[in-house]
């Protein structure tokens, strides 16, 4: 009998354990994407831009540019990374609330032609850290024409 009662509680283990993991991962990409909507609501409610950095160039970023930043960042496809690749020596951009939350965003590979980007985001609030990979989409290009002073959908302000 007891031969049988252990397998059977080590199997029960584990599946538990491994239903709870991916209960938390999931929780974790849901409170992910809340907490950037919450960083969209601080540029509103504090009446502060977010502030951007790519290519050496400094810009307060429009609340019109905003709402495509966040489509960039919240891809379903985005997979999660527990470590940080090897990211030097890739272009980077960096996005800036007003409430603290940074989000970097390295191109890790691109290919021009057909779209097959590899794109990281580090984002960090609150001594928490989160890292995503993003694949396709074009996510460093959007990024990187959401933060320039011509901006996607409206002109952003630079920073002297």
């Amino acid at each position: 009998m007891k031969k049988f009662l252990i397998p059977v509680a080590i199997f029960f283990v584990i599946a538990i354990g491994s239903m709870g993991v991916a209960v938390k991962l999931r929780m974790d990409d849901i409170q992910y994407e809340r907490e950037l909507v919450a960083h969209l609501a601080s540029v509103k409610t504090t009446n502060r831009n977010a502030e951007g950095e790519s290519g050496g160039i400094r810009v307060r970023i429009a609340q019109g540019n905003l709402g495509y930043i966040a489509s960039a960042l919240t891809r379903t496809e985005r997979i999660r990374k527990l470590t940080l690749p090897d990211v030097t020596g890739c272009e980077a951009a960096t996005v800036v609330f007003p409430d603290g939350a940074k989000f970097v965003i390295y191109e890790l590979e691109k290919e021009a032609n057909n779209q097959k980007d590899i794109s990281c985001v580090q984002y960090t609030f609150d001594n928490r850290q989160r890292i995503y990979t993003i694949e396709g989409y074009g996510t460093m290009d959007r990024i990187r024409s959401c933060i320039s002073l011509q901006g996607f959908a409206v002109e952003n302000a630079p920073i002297k």
